[in-house]
């Protein structure tokens, strides 16, 4: 199954927090719109090769506003939504609650940080342990967690049939 994936840029700055921007590498392609690379850039996250700036289809525009004026999203949570829609089939990645809503309302299917950390698990890129502390390691981020939702996360983990 090939997976195609927008991010926005809150994974990508919370993954590089914790040096695991690798786990990107699981997705066939990981791809952003050009506001999202200059928020990385102003963050200082250096450029990967395996994430490819993408630009937006001219008859796009609209949708991007749109986005911005009724969820209150910011341009590159409204680009990366807007180019998500725009490659139909993709995960859009967030870890921005007004963005998760918007793109369930537009019918694009959305993960954010932790499920990228637990799809790298599921998956067997991370072993149980590694998991484990990369989600205690967001807590160190600027992402927004509550300690319940990690510990929730850390339980799915822990219930996952070995292999």
């Amino acid at each position: 199954m090939v997976t195609n994936c927008i991010s926005n840029t809150g994974p990508v700055l919370h993954l590089h927090a914790i040096d695991s921007v690798f786990l990107l590498k699981l997705f066939d392609s990981v791809r952003i719109p050009p506001e999202v690379e200059k928020e990385l850039q102003k963050h200082g996250v250096p450029e990967y090769d395996f994430i490819k700036t993408t630009e937006l289809a001219p008859s796009s525009k609209d949708l991007t506003e749109a986005l911005c004026l009724r969820f209150g999203l910011d341009l590159g949570e409204s680009q990366a939504l807007t180019l998500a829609k725009q490659e139909s089939g993709s995960i859009f990645f967030t870890d921005d609650l007004d963005a998760r809503e918007a793109a369930k309302i537009i019918g694009t299917r959305v993960h954010g940080t932790i499920g990228i950390i637990l799809r790298n698990f599921r998956e067997g890129e991370l072993d149980k342990k590694d998991a484990i502390a990369k989600l205690y390691a967001l807590r160190s981020t600027d992402m927004f967690l509550t300690s319940a939702l990690v510990e929730e996360a850390v339980r799915a983990i822990e219930r996952y049939p070995e292999k």
